[in-house]
């Protein structure tokens, strides 16, 4: 732009104008000049103003730009003159493309002494924030590059869009245009990415709920966290045969009578019991009772049994199966109890309380209860009748 720009405006200070009125002193000083260059300046300038609409009823949608109170970086000088080597400086509030049109855009638009002939303009993005996201430093710089136009894209490693050709002559309304668009995307591509992690934790709280929801059932059909982790317990063979099916049984395998569960600190103890009368039929009872994945899942699984065969040969043995001393006390229970012919187990799943001494008398109780149901013991209503009719007969 010519130096006789000067004569016809002299020097322009814009700190204390308003902005519209200091762009109106800039296109009339513009207007005003014998430079062609400045004459295409100021229709340019006019159509931007034209085209574009404020987000901000009170901003002008171009207005000349001034130097902030405080600004974050250090800001060139607000005072512009035709005739300065300073650059032209304006500021374009605008919005992002369609159809992000809602969200406010401001362009810092500088234009070197050199614009439109020699020199291409320079566009900074002045917002912080676009929509509810900060501006990241590589959003700043593709803006920054605009007119620095690379066909092949910018090579730093980011998704930058090649720019805008620059050949000379007029080419805000490009370059704005080019700044909505990239905002555009850019916004587009954050909401896109929040959208996916909001997902990610919807999906992660759904399997944590899942998660739970599976533990619970299992906790609630007394599944204990696995075998021998009980007090007192010891290591225990895995009488499943490592997970397969037990082989199938030499004899049928005996009627097994179960008890209800007694709870006690959140273990589990359940008596089963089967009239037996020879080793094989001891091993299908067993057999039977583990071919259940929640029995075979039990901490302790603790058996005894007695029986005599027709030749008169006396049979007895325990496991203690992992329940240290609990194998042997079973056995001396159906030695009190003097039952024949029986097999008795007792499944106890570990609550993780230790229950100390009590846990004894929980598996006898629940040996007991299982016998009564089978029908080797009277039940307490039966124990009552027979004791109240041998009174009577005393009485007689």
């Amino acid at each position: 732009m010519a130096d006789a720009l000067g004569d016809s405006l002299g020097d322009l200070d814009l700190r204390d104008s308003d902005a519209s009125l200091g762009l109106a002193l800039i296109l009339s000083a513009l207007e005003a000049s014998a430079d062609s260059n400045a004459h295409e300046i100021a229709d340019e300038l006019q159509s931007l103003a034209a085209i574009y609409d404020s987000p901000d009823r009170e901003q002008p949608a171009l207005a000349a730009y001034t130097k902030p109170s405080r600004p974050r970086v250090p800001s060139p000088p607000a005072e512009w003159t035709p005739s300065s080597s300073n650059p032209l400086r304006l500021v374009v509030s605008t919005t992002l493309a369609s159809p992000r049109d809602d969200v406010p855009l401001h362009v810092l638009v500088s234009l070197p002494k050199g614009y439109p002939a020699e020199d291409p303009p320079l566009l900074q993005l002045q917002d912080r924030y676009l929509s509810s996201f900060a501006v990241s430093d590589a959003l700043f710089g593709a803006v920054l590059r605009t007119f620095m136009h690379d066909p092949e894209g910018i090579s730093d490693g980011t998704t930058t869009p090649p720019g805008v050709e620059w050949t000379g002559g007029v080419c805000l309304f490009e370059g704005i245009e080019y700044v909505r668009e990239v905002c555009g995307q850019w916004v587009a591509d954050r909401e896109k990415e929040l959208a996916q992690a909001e997902r990610a934790r919807t999906d992660a709280a759904a399997a944590d709920a899942n998660e739970k929801r599976d533990l619970q059932r299992e906790a609630a059909a007394a599944a204990a966290p696995r075998r021998g982790g009980g007090e007192g317990s010891a290591p225990v063979a895995n009488k499943t045969q490592n997970g397969h099916a037990p082989k199938p049984a030499a004899v049928p395998c005996p009627t097994i009578v179960s008890s209800e569960p007694i709870i006690d600190r959140q273990s589990v103890f359940v008596g089963h019991t089967a009239k037996v009368e020879s080793l094989e039929e001891v091993e299908a009872v067993m057999d039977s009772l583990l071919s259940n994945s929640k029995i075979a899942r039990a901490t302790h699984n603790i058996s005894a049994y007695q029986f005599t065969t027709a030749s008169g040969t006396r049979h007895a043995d325990n496991d203690d199966d992992g329940e240290t001393a609990a194998g042997s006390r079973l056995a001396h229970l159906l030695t009190l109890l003097d039952v024949p012919n029986v097999m008795v187990v007792v499944t106890r799943w570990y609550g993780g309380v230790h229950l100390g001494p009590d846990r004894f008398k929980l598996i006898n109780q629940a040996a007991r209860d299982a016998l009564t149901d089978a029908g080797f013991l009277p039940s307490a209503d039966e124990g009552k009748d027979k004791k109240n009719s041998k009174s009577s007969s005393k009485k007689k």
